[in-house]
């Protein structure tokens, strides 16, 4: 496992395209936050915290994942390689959890200038006691449990077509959905408590309550029970391709 997610890491980084694509996205979020005049510029913000950053990163995030974990399995599938790793003595289970990891051990590396930000921010507050850092926490726990789901989300995709067009659309889509979805849906529920429980289904929901730093176990267990979903969906989609 441990070396299946290094070596998707490696490739992925080595590959001079997609560490561009990577840089680029750094440089254009960077540019938004702290150059470019626009509602998301933290320093044109009347206080001294990253609640813009937390407002911008989600929807950048639902882009980003699919685009870095399209190829998972579905360039495997395209080069015959999957077949091949199917017929070693490899725990399927570990096959996933290695491709799931190497994903989100991709987008983790993109998210480390958030401690800069974070650093950034706080030295331009009037005391250094006036940066909330247990929201910054909650916010960053949030932004986790995003990356947890969506990664899942789009390995499932990936294994689901070999395609990698089609699995970037399809774990797109389904990201939408966790995240506007449910919450669209609870607004139709004409019965209250039906409507509160569909409510929090909804990752955008579970996320602005997390970037106010409020931290809701519930939310926890739902992300990891939607990812662990997931994941379980690929090691039998995994087995179902061995029998054949």
């Amino acid at each position: 496992m441990k070396t299946i997610a290094l070596k998707f890491i490696q490739q992925y980084i080595s590959q001079g395209g997609t560490a561009l694509i990577l840089l680029g996205f750094s440089v254009m979020h960077a540019l938004v936050l702290f150059v470019l005049p626009n509602d998301y510029n933290i320093l044109q913000g009347e206080f001294a915290d990253l609640e813009l950053y937390f407002e911008s990163i989600p929807y950048i995030l639902m882009l980003l994942i699919p685009a870095v974990g399209m190829g998972s399995f579905a360039q495997e599938q395209q080069w015959g390689t999957l077949e091949i790793l199917l017929t070693k003595p490899l725990n399927r289970s570990e096959l996933v959890w290695g491709k799931f990891l190497g994903v989100l051990g991709v987008v983790l590396i993109w998210l480390i200038p958030l401690g800069l930000y974070a650093l950034a921010v706080s030295e331009l507050s009037d005391a250094r006691s006036a940066f909330d850092w247990g929201q910054l926490l909650a916010a960053s726990l949030g932004i986790l449990l995003l990356c947890w789901v969506w990664s899942a989300v789009v390995v499932w995709s990936s294994l689901s077509t070999s395609r990698q067009v089609l699995a970037l659309l399809m774990s797109i889509g389904i990201n939408g959905f966790l995240w506007w979805g449910w919450e669209q849906l609870s607004l139709i529920i004409p019965f209250n408590s039906l409507s509160d429980v569909v409510l929090n289904w909804s990752l955008n929901y579970q996320f602005q309550q997390w970037s106010k730093g409020v931290i809701h176990l519930h939310g926890l267990f739902y992300g990891g029970f939607v990812a662990l979903l997931f994941l379980w969906s690929c090691r039998v989609k995994l087995n179902q391709n061995s029998d054949r």
